[in-house]
């Protein structure tokens, strides 16, 4: 399991070839490479924990999202994007049953699978971070935190 990571360019035109640094903006979005079936699995695990918990419950507390939504992220038929993870953590922790967003989307289960070795995604971020000459480091980092943030991962920043 990876992370996808989109963002789209600023630019009216939709070349994501071009060498222009693409800003970052609120259509910026990571989805975790693992299959709908897994997120589903989880989701609809972690809602069966609490008897009290129903489809009509949950998707009443989320307020933006039907019972059909929530039944077809739990079913495989939808991947569950970190938007609407964000509203059911959301609501999920209103009914006393807190899930962070990552838990739903299974980025804390990949963190724990791959402690120690870093893995060759990793590798190449930090190879990509020590190409850029030292006045732009600080501004990557700046615009991962800035990403980070934006899909509900808080990370520490280091001076």
């Amino acid at each position: 399991m990876g992370l996808n990571i989109h963002i789209p360019c600023n630019s009216a035109s939709k070349n994501y070839t071009n060498r222009r640094t693409t800003e970052l903006t609120p259509y910026v979005y990571a989805t975790p490479v693992n299959t709908a079936e897994e997120t589903g699995r989880r989701l609809q695990r972690h809602r069966k924990q609490s008897p009290k918990i129903t489809l009509n419950r949950l998707a009443s507390e989320t307020k933006s999202l039907t019972v059909s939504a929530i039944s077809n992220y739990e079913q495989g038929i939808r991947q569950l994007r970190p938007r609407e993870a964000k509203i059911l953590a959301g609501a999920f922790s209103r009914l006393g049953r807190p899930i962070s967003v990552s838990e739903l989307l299974g980025i804390e289960e990949q963190h724990k699978e791959q402690r120690g070795a870093l893995t060759r995604h990793e590798e190449a971020i930090i190879e990509i971070y020590r190409q850029f000459p030292p006045s732009v480091r600080k501004r990557f980092l700046d615009h991962l935190h800035a990403f980070a943030s934006a899909c509900g991962i808080d990370i520490k920043r280091v001076a």
